[in-house]
């Protein structure tokens, strides 16, 4: 027996994480965590140095897929931006169990905890930048800009910022 809604839209099951089915592309499924759900842990990352963003939530669900269902490991992708976190792919239940997972790491800080000791590299720290004409930015790749302050793209020479 399959686990499929026939919703193309789930609100509830994993709130405030939003799983939907793609108009545009049957058998293609998505879950969604917009920026106006992050502002509620925004302090949880901030006491870890993090940011709390889009690239944040999916290093979060690395770490739980990692730790608690390593056999979704491979069966999702991710396309997440500063302000969104967004994983797709065809199987419909991974991302269910994904949904789970990270919204129970939303409601209880101890799991988020849990999960952001485990991260690894793919977690955002939080440093102070300059905006661009005030100074050179510091060294090393950036690997987004933020709607809180200017950045490099990657592979962007100095000279040429």
């Amino acid at each position: 027996m399959s686990t499929e809604t026939t919703e193309p839209t789930d609100r509830k099951s994993f709130a405030p994480l939003v799983f939907l089915a793609y108009d545009s592309a049957l058998g293609r499924y998505g879950l969604i965590l917009s920026d106006d759900h992050m502002v509620s842990t925004t302090a949880a990352f901030g006491e870890r140095g993090h940011e709390g963003g889009g690239y944040d939530w999916e290093a979060v669900a690395r770490s739980a897929i990692r730790s608690r269902a390593p056999e979704l490991a491979g069966r999702l992708a991710y396309d997440c931006e500063a302000g969104m976190f967004a994983a797709h792919g065809t199987d419909a239940d991974a991302l269910r169990r994904l949904g789970a997972l990270l919204s129970e790491a939303h409601r209880d800080p101890a799991v988020l905890a849990a999960y952001l000791v485990g991260g690894g590299p793919g977690l955002v720290r939080l440093t102070r930048w300059r905006r661009p004409g005030a100074g050179a930015p510091p060294a090393g790749p950036v690997r987004r800009r933020s709607s809180r302050a200017w950045r490099a793209p990657l592979g962007c020479p100095r000279a040429a910022w």
